[in-house]
């Protein structure tokens, strides 16, 4: 969706051990740390404004990402850039070094009577 209105979409490690379980652990560290080596060099291209990180505070949680490597890239954001880090359980350390933090809790989801993800609604 975020495509058609013209917004860069990139993917890595599309895959969790929780929805896919054959997922391979040491291929999601593998694609998380590609995911790093991408956003090292947006920071140097400065081409964007805004860049959401969407899920990685899963990889830290669950082990693909350490703590380290988020902050080191939250510590090196250039200035104007606004960073969002999305997915439950931040660590404590990404959670003080935030701006602004949320926590939105699901109440009700389909996903609770066995209906699975929908094109245009969960990805």
């Amino acid at each position: 969706m975020l495509k058609k209105i013209g917004v860069d979409v990139i993917g890595f490690a599309e895959k969790h051990p929780h929805f896919y379980k054959k997922a391979n652990p040491d291929e999601i560290r593998k694609e998380c740390l590609k995911g790093l080596k991408f956003i090292k060099m947006v920071y140097q291209k400065k081409r964007y404004d805004i860049l959401i990180l969407d899920e990685i505070n899963i990889s830290v949680r669950d082990g693909f990402l350490n703590e380290k490597e988020v902050m080191d890239i939250v510590c090196a954001k250039p200035e104007k850039l606004e960073l969002i880090l999305t997915g439950r359980g931040a660590a404590k350390k990404i959670i003080k070094k935030a701006d602004l933090v949320s926590k939105i809790e699901k109440v009700k989801h389909p996903y609770d009577l066995g209906i699975r993800r929908r094109i245009g609604i969960e990805y």
